[in-house]
């Protein structure tokens, strides 16, 4: 090899050293994640995740935000994204626990409940 070739390659082997230090990573169930701090980011929105909370939903890397509202997604009631898992489903629609009220009385509804007429009620506002 001339010299001129040794040190393109050598510049080739430093840029690549120092680009390997600009790195961040994460530890997932037994596999590391390693990524670019500009190529880590919300596959939804683009935004970037270093240093942020994320989830990794379906091999997506997801912000908070993106997965509360892709994922979770907005209560039928009140239009709100859930922001936690805890999420009340009847008659094909979710609701936040304190949206599910009943539709007469405005009593959160509990376990025993009636839908009628796309409306839920409690036992004592149907009796």
């Amino acid at each position: 090899m001339t010299a001129a070739v040794l040190d393109e390659l050598d510049l080739i082997h430093n840029a690549l050293q120092k680009d390997l230090r600009k790195v961040t990573s994460y530890t997932q169930q037994d596999l590391k994640f390693v990524f670019h701090p500009h190529c880590f980011v919300c596959t939804e929105c683009g935004t970037s995740m270093e240093g942020r909370s994320f989830y990794n939903h379906q091999n997506n890397h997801l912000c908070t935000d993106c997965y509360h509202e892709k994922v979770l997604g907005k209560c039928d009631l009140c239009g709100a994204v859930f922001k936690d898992p805890t999420v009340v489903k009847a008659a094909g629609k979710q609701f936040h626990q304190q949206c599910f009220t009943c539709s007469t009385c405005k009593k959160e509804l509990t376990s025993t409940f009636i839908e009628k007429d796309d409306q839920f009620m409690c036992k004592v506002s149907v009796f």
